[in-house]
C-alpha cells in the first residue's frame, strides 16, 4: 500500500486502514510524547507541535504562561536532543516532532 511506504518515513504518525463498503478510511493521528523525563513546558511544546507543526513561539508561550524567548530556549534545547528538528527555510519552513528510538536520551 502507498501509504504505508510514504509514512515509514514518519514513525510518530500512527495510521489505521479499515474497509467501508467500497471504499477505504484512513486514520491518522500523532503517537503520545513518551518520555516522562521532560520539563512540562517541553511537553506542552511537543503536544502543540503534534496538532500544529506550523506552530510558532506565542502559541505555547500564551497556553504555559512563559515567555517567548523562554519557548525558543526549550524549543533550542529540543532540537539539541533530537526530538525536535527543522525542515525547509527560516521563512515558511516548519519543526517537525521526532519520536525516532534511535534519537538521543538523557
Amino acid at each position: 500500500m502507498r501509504i504505508r511506504s510514504i509514512l515509514k518515513d514518519y514513525p510518530e504518525v500512527l495510521f489505521d486502514v479499515s474497509e467501508v463498503g467500497d471504499f477505504f478510511r484512513v486514520e491518522l493521528t500523532a503517537a503520545s510524547v513518551k518520555n516522562e523525563n521532560l520539563p512540562e513546558t517541553q511537553k506542552h511544546i511537543i503536544e502543540n507541535m503534534l496538532k500544529n507543526f506550523k506552530v510558532t513561539y506565542d502559541e505555547p508561550a500564551d497556553i504555559t504562561g512563559r515567555t517567548r524567548e523562554t519557548i525558543r530556549v526549550h524549543v533550542n534545547k529540543l532540537k539539541e536532543m533530537g526530538i525536535i528538528k527543522r525542515f525547509g527555510p527560516d521563512k515558511g519552513g516548519h519543526r517537525h516532532v521526532t519520536l525516532h528510538e534511535n534519537r538521543e536520551q538523557d
